[in-house]
């Protein structure tokens, strides 16, 4: 900021420094003050006592790689431009007692480092010849460098210039490259905060990040916060937001938040990086009381609750506490502490899929072939085109002749509430019924700290925080039943720290410290037993949801996280060097339950559809008809497709009793070193340039619960390939996955190896023009590393660890005899009961019996980590200007690049691999797409000529009664043909054709964490700060950027349903699109307006007292936000490369039929889609091989605004002790914002095929209006 433009004021003239005199400065070239030699050579001499010299500190932690201290830095000129080398600037603050000194360097410049972050500071300049000069009221950042340019004029010290900074807070960056906005803890207190017992509403109030936390193009899960420098992120799971123990508004003194341009020192994973700091006491008393509350009487009701007459969600919720700090011994020792209590009784929105009462009754319904009925008929809609069974009916189509199942009507009719909701669900068989399911949450948090002076040269202190938390955390299944899933959290952590002053030129940070993330998940009622009953089937639309909340998944894990970081400091004439680094050692206890056997009541197991024993007026040649109808009917019988059950064993092998949980307890190391200097060459131009190195070791399981699986993914699939091309098939053509003892304790091989080369470079400038001191250009390029790896690896090893757990299914049927599996196949009345099988011995080959893969027939899924696993990695660009304009604002205008490489995906080893019949030289995916093409042209299955690929590989006794084995196969799976549906469709034949043909015989999919990932974003970040002047302060962040990738899932979600694969390993960039977070505009904003009435104010100065209490004293805030749609994919529901990778459908081009319009239809359900039909329509499934582009659609813009009002009471004014009231109302608009479209349930709101819900939009992206009351008393 050039400060030369403010007012001065006069006082007592200031006593002169014993430094050089102005007689003594002669000019250079370019017309700089110069130091004559002898003088500079005592300046240097003396420099252990001009430098830097500290005499009062406040400690706050500064780590390396979380900085959560502050500099301010400027250069000292004359009227004339000229610097003024040798001059004394000096840095206090009276409330905390700090105060910094440091001269000018020849260049003019001075630089004051490792600064407590907060407002109240004051600048003092001095040097003989011209006036002192004071800057009052100046407010530094956590993190960030604060400039502070200054013009002397020539005079003597009688007359003193002064200058207020007014507590700015946002200034020109003159220093760095850094992109992001910081925070005041005024602002916490002005603005409408939801959640008082975190400030991560701030998180989103930077440019370049979505409100789900992707972060200029990196996932959600590459996000880095810290408080007080300690590591509080999600390290299990990576969730966005979640900060370990807490950190309740209140207790926060600052926020930094930084989006791109990340310096040398930029802290693990590469997305955001958010800095928090808490709040210490200083020499005066400081402290507050409040109460935050919300009720029923004040909140709107949720859009579809509305819509379908369900009454508004119940909400009581009390938010309370207070803070207290100060001075225990003045100058020397301080203390602050803060108590935050939340009791919330609310409940939320849930909607279920249920039999309609016509189902229930036991009838059922399907589409017919009336003219002009399409599948997107419902039974409330089109009546004419809905046809039914009678029970009687059913029975007589039933092979068995048994009919429909006593026990499963009488769970229909006894557990499931009747529908609410005739827009969900398939509208023949099943409908939606909405519901508020209460959640109560308990919440606690303490938070305390100390700070001591022990000299002027050392300071220490402490920080404690202590969190307890009962919350239901699931919604009930239905009303009535016990709490689905309670969290409790225990959290805590803990910091101590050192700050040195070793000399006037070198300073130390050290500080140590545990976070430590103790969570509960604890297990749902089940009153089924020791098993679960599902309706779900994996390939169909979910017929019911299941009758009970699974009681699989529930969970403890308990995660310390013990860090040590120092930080070191060391100034060089105009460089500033630092080096340090952090060491954490890191213990993961995590127990999951799912020792439960499960019964699968429908279709599946191998059966996949069932056309001999459909209507003969079910409309034809439409998969959708054939699904719902096949689903509905098998169901109604009480068939079971697949019974399973999860085992654990321990260590010894002994198997555990059902149900049960194997703990495991991991650990590993993480250090991250750096070095970095600061180079100021010139007035104008600051160099950055560092390199940070990151090592960690691979985490292993300390009680030798670990398995790993030996070959690599690239080893793997170029066995395949090669197998493949070749048309070799045989259970030994391509390599058995074998697993063995890995880690430490088994003194075997790790998940993968280290990497010793993770060496990330950072350079980066900021440059000033000297004909415009008001404008900043910088830029940067630096490589940063992602920390996710071990969120895999515990989704892996919960999931699948064969040595220590088994998981068994018992797939029922044959697709090739579909009918005669339907009477032959077990009921639910009569279900086998699942067995632990033998204790697995290392080495060991999961689904092989006998030498014989098994596992493709069977459908089993596998889940493991990549050996040849590397860090994932970044490349950053950023380039950008600053430009502060009148008024106290700064425009920051960014171009940020990001390329992401060798990105972790995950890819399935087992997928489908074009496969040559070696006697025809035909492939898989020509005699596929061959009748596909005519299966939808409208030819029968049973009457296809012969494709030489079928004939051969089926083998010559495969055709039954039909003229060959390709009408055959097609007879057996139509609606697979239909739909192109090529993954399903081989398994379903893999029981008659030779092992490896097509997918991997040992597995139906093989999901590998690989490096398979590569990304690509571009942004212009810009962002617009007003400083608070005529009491107006606002923010606003204008994002538009483009993210490309093949993949998006992080680490810790297993990728499903068509979501997160790498569509095809064979080819990588075969969808490369659209990144599921990418949004084209964001803009996010926030503003405070105090209103100009009242004492002191430009209207109504002089007012009464008893005037102003009503009119004066009032101010305004809000938080408004707005984004485009994100990118969606509209799915297929035919899974191609992968077994559970359900496949983009391929796009016409027609984009009217596309174009947006959200509206309501006349059965009361909502859509994206102006024509929803239409839209479908656009689309078609894969030929062959050949699928769609991702993510081509967009989903609901969103726009919110959370809004307040606030009024403040002087209590007792000579104290300075106020009452504040606030009302601040959450979406004050009560604008209804359209979740993202579903995609659950194999395809959900996404599918092609189900065209009557494609394009609905059934969920709130937020909540609706909610008015909060509150008072404050401050002090």
């Amino acid at each position: 900021m050039d400060i030369s433009l403010w007012s001065c004021d006069c006082t007592a003239p200031l006593q002169e420094p014993p430094v050089i005199t102005i007689s003594a400065l002669s000019r250079d070239y370019r017309g700089r003050y110069r130091v004559p030699p002898e003088e500079n050579h005592a300046l240097l001499r003396s420099s252990s006592r001009r430098t830097i010299v500290l005499s009062q500190l406040v400690l706050a932690s500064t780590v390396a790689l979380s900085q959560t201290t502050a500099s301010v830095t400027g250069v000292v000129t004359d009227p004339a431009g000229a610097v003024i080398p040798g001059v004394t600037v000096v840095l206090t603050n009276p409330s905390t007692g700090v105060k910094y000194q440091v001269k000018s360097d020849s260049a003019g410049s001075y630089r004051l480092s490792n600064i407590p972050p907060g407002p109240g500071y004051q600048i003092d300049v001095t040097t003989p010849g011209f006036s002192p000069y004071a800057v009052k009221n100046v407010y530094v950042d956590v993190a960030n460098t604060r400039t502070q340019n200054v013009q002397l004029t020539p005079g003597g010290a009688s007359v003193e210039i002064k200058v207020n900074a007014d507590g700015n807070a946002v200034t020109l960056n003159t220093t760095d490259a850094t992109i992001g906005n910081n925070f005041e803890v005024s602002k916490l207190q002005d603005l409408p905060v939801y959640d008082r017992s975190s400030p991560s509403v701030l998180f989103t109030l930077q440019p370049g990040i979505t409100l789900g936390g992707a972060t200029t193009g990196a996932r959600t899960d590459q996000n880095n916060v810290t408080v007080d420098g300690l590591d509080t992120n999600d390290l299990a799971n990576g969730n966005f937001t979640v900060i370990t123990g807490n950190a309740p508004v209140d207790s926060i003194q600052e926020f930094r938040g930084t989006t791109a341009g990340f310096s040398a020192d930029n802290g693990p994973g590469g997305g955001g990086q958010f800095q928090l700091v808490t709040r210490s006491g200083t020499n005066e008393w400081h402290g507050n009381i409040n109460e935050y509350h919300r009720d029923n009487s004040t909140t709107a009701n949720d859009w579809f609750d509305a819509n379908d007459g369900v009454a508004q969600p119940e909400l009581v919720q009390n938010q309370f506490g207070g803070s207290v700090g100060g001075p225990i011994l003045h100058d020397k020792l301080f203390f602050f502490f803060n108590y935050l209590g939340s009791r919330i009784a609310e409940q939320t929105a849930v909607e279920r899929t249920v039999p309609l009462p016509a189902f229930a009754a036991g009838t059922i319904s399907y589409l017919n072939n009336n003219a002009g009925c399409t599948s997107a008929a419902r039974l409330n809609t089109d009546p004419s085109c809905i046809s039914s069974l009678s029970p009687t009916q059913v029975q007589q189509m039933d092979p068995a002749h048994v009919g429909e199942s006593p026990q499963v009507f009488a769970l229909l009719n006894s557990r499931y509430p009747a529908a609410n909701d005739l827009t969900y669900g398939d509208g023949l068989n099943s409908g939606g019924f909405r519901f508020n399911s209460p959640e109560p949450d308990n919440k606690t948090n303490y938070t305390g700290r100390v700070d001591y002076a022990f000299s002027p040269q050392i300071k220490f202190y402490g920080i404690g925080n202590v969190a307890r938390e009962n919350q239901v955390d699931g919604a009930e299944q239905f009303p009535g039943d016990p709490a689905s899933q309670q969290f409790v959290d225990r959290s805590y952590r803990y910091a101590a720290g050192m700050d040195w002053e070793i000399s006037q030129s070198k300073f130390n940070q050290f500080t140590y410290g545990s976070t430590v993330a103790d969570y509960n998940y604890s297990q749902p009622q089940n009153a089924e037993g020791l098993y679960q009953l599902s309706f779900f089937n994996g390939f169909t639309p979910t017929l019911v949801d299941n009758p009970y909340s699974s009681p699989s998944g529930a969970s403890n894990r308990h995660v310390v996280v013990s860090q040590v970081n120092d930080n070191f400091t060391w100034t060089l004439g105009r460089h500033q060097v630092e080096l340090g680094g952090y060491f954490k050692w890191i213990h993961y206890m995590v127990a999951t339950t799912s020792g439960y056997d499960s019964y699968n009541i429908g279709l599946g197991g191998h059966v996949y559809s069932t056309p001999g024993l459909e209507p003969a007026n079910l409309l034809p040649s439409n998969s959708t008809a054939s699904e719902y109808y096949d689903n509905a009917f098998v169901s109604s019988l009480g068939r079971v497709a697949s019974t399973g059950g999860t085992f654990n064993y321990t260590a010894a092998g002994t198997v555990l009793p059902q149900p049960s949980a194997n703990t495991r307890k991991w650990v590993d190391y993480q250090m991250q070193p750096y070095i970095s200097d600061s180079w100021k060459v010139n007035p104008h131009l600051t160099i950055n340039a560092g390199l940070n190195y990151q090592f960690f070791t691979v985490p292993y399981e300390t009680q030798g619960l670990e398995t790993i699986q030996t070959t690599t993914f690239d080893q793997y699939f170029a066995a395949r390939e090669t197998q493949s091309t070749a048309g070799i098939t045989g259970n030994n053509s391509v390599p058995l996955v074998t697993y063995v003892l890995g880690g430490k304790k088994n003194n075997g091989p790790g998940f993968y190896h280290s990497n010793f080369l993770d060496f990330a470079p950072h350079l980066g400038f900021a440059f000033s023009p000297s004909f415009d001191p008001k404008t900043v250009f910088n830029g940067s390029a630096s490589i940063v590393y992602d920390r996710t790896v071990i969120n895999a690896i515990l989704n892996q090893q919960i999931e699948f660890s064969y040595l220590f757990q088994q998981n068994v299914t018992n797939q029922n049927g044959d697709n090739s005899n579909a009918t005669g599996s339907v009477a032959t196949d077990p009921r639910i009345a009569s279900a086998p009961t699942v067995s632990a099988p033998a204790t697995p011995k290392a080495p060991f080959q999961p689904w092989v019996t006998n030498g014989v893969p098994v596992g493709l027939q069977e459908g089993q899924f596998n889940t493991t980590l990549d050996p040849s696993l590397k860090t994932p990695y970044s490349i950053l660009l950023s380039f950008g200007m600053q430009h502060q304009f009148a008024g106290n604002t700064v425009l920051k205008v960014n171009y940020v690049g990001r390329f992401g490489r060798r990105l972790l995906a995950q890819a399935d080893a087992a997928q489908l691999i074009d496969f040559t019949d070696s006697a025809s030289g035909q492939t898989m995916n020509q005699a596929m797409q061959n009748i596909e093409r005519e299966v939808r042209a409208g030819k029968s299955p049973a009457s296809l000529p012969a494709e030489p690929w079928f004939e051969h590989q089926l083998g010559p006794n495969y055709k039954g009664n039909l003229p060959n084995n390709t009408s055959a196969a097609a007879s057996s799976n139509p609606n697979l043909v239909q739909i192109g549906d090529f993954g399903d469709f081989i398994q379903a034949l893999s029981p008659n054709l030779q092992p490896n043909v097509g997918m991997s015989a040992q597995f139906g999919e093989n999901t590998i964490f690989t490096n398979k990932g590569f990304s690509s974003y571009g942004g212009l970040l810009v962002t617009l700060q007003k400083n608070l002047s005529h009491g107006v302060q606002f923010d606003v962040n204008y994002t538009w950027s483009h993210s490309i990738d093949n993949t998006s899932e992080v680490a810790n979600d297993g990728a499903a349903s068509g979501y997160g694969f790498v569509c095809d390993a064979v080819h990588p960039r075969e969808c490369r699109g659209n990144s599921d977070f990418d949004t084209t505009h964001y803009i996010t904003s926030d503003f405070t307006y105090a209103l100009p009435f009242g004492r002191g104010r430009s209207f109504g100065s002089n007012l009464p007292m008893i005037a102003d209490e009503v009119i004066g004293g009032w101010s305004v805030s809000g938080i408004p936000s707005w984004h485009s749609g994100q990118a969606w994919s509209p799915l297929s529901n035919a899974f191609v490369a992968g077994f559970s990778n359900d496949a983009p459908a391929i796009f016409n081009g027609d984009t009217h039929a596309v174009r947006r319009g959200i509206h309501k239809l006349s059965n009361g359900s909502v859509t994206v889609f102006a024509d929803p039909v239409a839209a479908a329509a656009a689309f078609s499934g894969p030929d062959g091989l050949t699928i769609g582009s991702r993510n081509i659609l967009r989903g609901p813009n969103y726009f919110n605004t959370d809004a307040g009002l606030a009024k403040t009471f002087a209590l007792i004014p000579e104290r300075n002790v106020n009452f504040k009231f606030r009302a601040d109302a959450f979406n004050v608009f009560n604008h209804p914002n359209f979740d993202d479209l579903d995609y659950g349930s194999y395809g959900g709101q996404v599918n092609i095929t189900a065209a009557s819900n494609f394009g609905q939009l059934t969920a709130m992206n937020g909540k609706p209006r909610v008015l909060q009351l509150s008072g404050r008393i401050e002090f």
